[in-house]
């Protein structure tokens, strides 16, 4: 009877995993014998990411939002150094979910790559990057740690193509429109403890963190290019149209602390461009809707007016010398300093004006290679006073259409513009055909962000940097995810 059970016990299933258990085993040893252990460790997580993107791959790629563009300055990211470039984990996330789809593909006759308009913008952007990127390195001498740094930016747009085909489910669509506004939540917390913490202190890793006074206002901490910048700001239009087209009720008070967090973390950024994006989509908003969600939007800004300015005028009359009331009249301040004629004339005063070295430089070498570009990662001017130690300026411009367009050419750029008004045109083309509240609002807003950020990008380099690609790219890509699952809805019914 016990051998009876033991024989049905170690079966042959068992004990062909007893023997790939042994195995694994020693090739661990093996390799801890003769791998440093940084590998090791690395690729125990990349053999991890690839079983989650697996199995969930909207946790793959929330892994890669949470990693870029949350409070993680790139400094701190585990990498694996080959050949002398470094791989990052998030070279191994999108990898991996590249290669599932690539799979899903070969495997499941289920698997279908449909019809987006973006897809081909894209695809023929990101081939068109790698070939005169290459160009540029084996020509034009570009550094290959420059050329590197740059081209993984221009490829993480591959994001996208990975939400795309990858977020096809319902849950899934929910989970990762979930996960996104926590982690904007979670960004916009650490940057409101930079704040109150003051400048003395380094909370944040990244970022600028300095002592700030506008036009004679109270001096307060300013909390500037934090890599969770453009997830706060992305996730506030977000928000706050989605509040709007949505009808009032008291469980949405969740979603109103949650936009109050976000809200606050981007006024201590004092930055106008970003508070422009807000303020301009929710204008471009206001004309989309039809007049039932007008109404909601006028008893919604009615609401957040009330509360905004109840409590602000609470803190200002009662604790006058708190951090708090010192934001919120360094913030009118600063607000108010968009009437002022000097902010666009004046090179004194002006950031517009005092970045005009950068077009001096940049457009001509636009004019001399206005096909191929001079390459990522290729250095477009000399070194001059405004660079500093830490600082390659000479890489960088404050205006991304002119990167991509110095980089890689003016078909480059067109790809690029082409990749981006596509989905702004499929977007709010379909976002009313859009059942479920949320993901209506946030196929609307992305649509309306997404153009007024190409028009900030002239201001700001948003479309070529590390923390903002992930969420332009997954964001688009969801966007696309939602309207295509509403299509097969449609379909279905």
């Amino acid at each position: 009877m016990i051998q009876g059970s033991l024989r049905q016990g170690i079966a042959v299933e068992d004990s062909t995993q007893l023997l790939l258990a042994g195995v694994v085993g020693v090739l661990l040893g093996l390799a801890f014998a003769y791998v440093p252990a940084t590998y090791i460790a690395i690729a125990m997580v990349a053999l991890f990411v690839v079983i989650l993107a697996i199995k969930s791959p909207q946790y793959a790629i929330l892994a890669f939002l949470f990693i870029h563009s949350t409070f993680l300055s790139g400094d701190e990211l585990p990498r694996l150094g080959v050949g002398g470039i470094n791989i990052w984990i998030t070279d191994m996330i999108l990898v991996g979910l590249l290669a599932l789809i690539a799979a899903r593909l070969l495997v499941d006759h289920k698997f279908k790559i449909f019809r987006s308009p973006v897809i081909v913008p894209l695809l023929t952007f990101i081939i068109w990057v790698v070939f005169t990127t290459l160009r540029g390195y084996f020509y034009g001498g570009s550094s290959r740690w420059d050329m590197v740094i740059e081209t993984r930016i221009a490829l993480y747009y591959l994001l996208t193509f990975c939400c795309i085909y990858l977020i096809k489910r319902e849950s899934e669509i929910k989970s990762l429109l979930r996960w996104f506004y926590l982690l904007a939540v979670v960004a916009s917390v650490f940057v409101i403890i930079q704040f109150a913490l003051g400048f003395q202190v380094s909370f944040l890793s990244s970022g600028k963190i300095y002592e700030f006074s506008s036009t004679g206002g109270p001096v307060v901490a300013r909390v500037q290019g934090t890599v969770g910048e453009g997830l706060i700001t992305f996730a506030l239009v977000l928000k706050t149209i989605t509040m709007f087209i949505e009808k009032f009720r008291v469980s949405k008070i969740y979603d109103l602390l949650q936009w109050l967090v976000i809200a606050s973390a981007l006024v201590t950024t004092f930055n106008r461009t970003h508070w422009l994006i807000v303020f301009i989509s929710l204008l471009v908003a206001a004309f989309f809707v039809g007049r039932r969600e007008k109404q909601r939007v006028y008893i919604w800004g009615m609401i957040v007016m009330i509360v905004v300015v109840g409590m602000s005028s609470f803190i200002v009359m009662y604790s006058p010398q708190s951090r708090a009331a010192s934001l919120i009249n360094a913030g009118l301040s600063r607000l108010l300093t968009l009437t002022q004629l000097a902010e666009y004339t004046d090179p004194e005063v002006s950031t517009v004006v005092w970045r005009n070295f950068e077009y001096e430089y940049g457009i001509p070498q636009v004019l001399k290679n206005p096909i191929m570009g001079i390459g990522l990662g290729a250095r477009y001017r000399p070194t001059l006073e405004h660079d500093y130690p830490g600082f390659t300026g000479e890489l960088y411009t404050h205006n991304s259409n002119l990167w991509i367009a110095m980089k890689t050419g003016l078909p480059g750029l067109f790809l690029y513009l082409w990749f981006s008004n596509a989905y702004v045109w499929h977007a709010l083309k379909n976002w009313k055909l859009i059942k479920d509240i949320p993901q209506r609002g946030f196929v609307l807003g992305s649509g309306i962000g997404i153009f007024i950020a190409l028009l900030g990008a002239n201001l700001h380099p948003f479309g070529m940097t590390l923390e903002w690609v992930p969420v332009i790219s997954i964001i688009i890509g969801l966007g696309e995810a939602i309207i295509y699952h509403q299509y097969c809805q449609m379909d279905i019914t």
